[in-house]
């Protein structure tokens, strides 16, 4: 950038939408999808599963909301909460817990439902679904599109981390943070790194501050030493 050239963000006052499309599609589903399939799982699933008392409610309401609740909360922008893909634990999570309604709403498990869940479209139009089935097979279709798109996602990172590399870096070929593949993992993971990648319950400090980090050049002189 020259010294006199201003600089300018990707959005304005009058347009706060991203102008790239995909950019844009994203910015939507974090807005207003992950808190609408967020009250939908509250309000509509939890109530399910309590009133069959459900080993899966007690389960969620005892364990799992107060750890998810502690960690994400405490470390939003940390580098420690960057590592972990809770986007993709959850969609798989809540697409699990749901499960057994969504079969109940959309009439059982057999063909035809199979049919309504891959075109819940089509089967509304052709009143084999109701437009509450019509809902929870839409919300199992985005909540699995999204397990496997941030599963995409993690296997793009894990090359990155692989490398020593962040995508912006990968595309500018830039490798001038890779220590090799072991060390790039404690960097990002911690110490514990092969835990980590297993599982987010996992003990796994991190040395780095998430803005400085090794580089190349730090770790010969290191050697040098």
């Amino acid at each position: 950038m020259e010294p006199n050239q201003e600089f300018s963000l990707p959005f304005n006052k009058n347009n706060l939408l991203p102008k790239n499309n995909l950019d844009r599609g994203l910015f939507i589903l974090m807005t207003f999808g992950i808190p609408s399939i967020t009250l939908w799982e509250l309000r509509i699933l939890l109530g399910y599963h309590t009133e069959q008392t459900s080993a899966i409610y007690i389960t969620h309401k005892l364990e799992i909301l107060p750890f998810l609740s502690k960690k994400f909360t405490s470390k939003i922008l940390s580098l420690p909460n960057l590592r972990f893909f809770y986007i993709m634990i959850g969609s798989l999570y809540a697409s699990v817990l749901q499960w057994p309604h969504i079969i109940e709403s959309i009439g059982g498990f057999h063909w035809m439902s199979l049919m309504c869940m891959i075109a819940p479209h089509i089967a509304v139009l052709g009143g084999f679904l109701s437009i509450y089935g019509f809902i929870c097979a839409v919300s199992q279709i985005v909540l699995a599109s999204v397990f496997v798109l941030t599963t995409f996602l993690l296997f793009v990172q894990m090359k990155c981390i692989f490398n020593g590399q962040t995508i912006h870096e990968k595309k500018a070929e830039i490798t001038l943070y890779d220590l090799g593949w072991k060390k790039n993992f404690i960097q990002v993971l911690g110490k514990n790194w092969y835990l980590a990648i297993l599982s987010p319950l996992a003990s796994s400090p991190v040395d780095g501050d998430g803005v400085n980090f090794m580089t190349f050049y730090d770790l010969s002189e290191i050697k040098n030493v």
